[in-house]
């Protein structure tokens, strides 16, 4: 999901005066991790080039907001 209709929905969840701390690009490794939670016991293999396909665009957004 993009940043933008991410952060809308945290709006209309009846957060506001958001605040953004952080936007971290996740690396190859981190992608990997994240594509096995809650663990290769659980999840299935991806492709890499499924993998490949969002290097570089994926992205971690710390905030903060008021409700």
């Amino acid at each position: 999901m993009e940043e933008g209709p991410y952060l809308g929905l945290i709006q209309i969840a009846g957060f506001g005066d958001m605040e953004i701390i952080a936007r971290h690009v996740l690396s190859p490794e981190e992608l990997q991790t994240i594509a096995h939670c809650p663990g290769s016991d659980f999840t299935l293999s991806h492709l890499p080039e499924d993998l490949a396909a969002v290097v570089a665009e994926a992205l971690s957004i710390q905030f903060r907001a008021i409700r």
